[in-house]
């Protein structure tokens, strides 16, 4: 019990941990059913289908360490996840015990594109990428994309269709469209492009997390 009230406390602390990152929404099959995780900075809270559960608790690098409540008992947690978080292996124990117990895991599902567009951020926000063309900064409000990057003072803007997304660059020499698809997460994209009135794309503008 005292293990479980000291880890709900340091999530309620590091809730208000001025380093926040954006908002991102991972599905899993685990053992307990399917569950959804919503990352929010350090903070992470989710549900799962086994008895109505829910967790939540305080990321530290990739390890999750917090609680867990269903209709039928509560406890700690601890989710250690692996490099790009798309599987994790849990231990567990419930409310006043001092062991830990397994069998916890849990896989990230793969998504239709339906079901990425439901669980895309429909509020604003904001990455960074290293791409060909230098570095390049994206805001996202809805559907709408604009953004900058450093090569000859480029700007694109597009549509958000899902984890693709259309529209025009401009540069101090030139001008014409491309095409992005992101990953789940929007940390990353490949991408293909031309110049205006030209019909044919080409590749190699490529985002990677900055």
């Amino acid at each position: 019990m005292k293990r479980l009230f000291y880890l709900l406390s340091v999530v309620i602390g590091l809730m208000f941990i001025s380093t926040v990152c954006q908002a991102a929404t991972r599905t899993y099959d685990t053992s307990y059913g399917v569950m959804k995780l919503e990352f929010k900075g350090n903070y992470v809270s989710g549900t799962y289908t086994h008895q109505t559960g829910e967790v939540e608790g305080a990321l530290e690098g990739n390890v999750l360490s917090g609680a867990w409540k269903q209709n039928n008992g509560k406890g700690a947690c601890i989710f250690t996840f692996n490099s790009d978080f798309s599987r994790f292996d849990a231990k567990w124990s419930y409310a006043g015990e001092t062991d830990w117990r397994g069998g916890w895991n849990g896989t990230q599902k793969v998504m239709e594109d339906r079901e990425k567009r439901e669980l895309l951020p429909r509020d604003s926000f904001k990455r960074f990428y290293n791409t060909e063309f230098g570095a390049m900064d994206l805001s996202f409000n809805g559907d709408s994309v604009i953004g900058n990057y450093t090569h000859q003072n480029g700007r694109v803007k597009g549509r958000l269709d899902g984890n693709v997304l259309t529209g025009t660059w401009t540069q101090s020499n030139g001008s014409g469209g491309f095409k992005f698809t992101f990953d789940d997460d929007f940390n990353s994209f490949d991408g293909k492009w031309n110049y205006e009135g030209d019909g044919t794309m080409r590749s190699g503008w490529s985002g990677r997390p900055k």
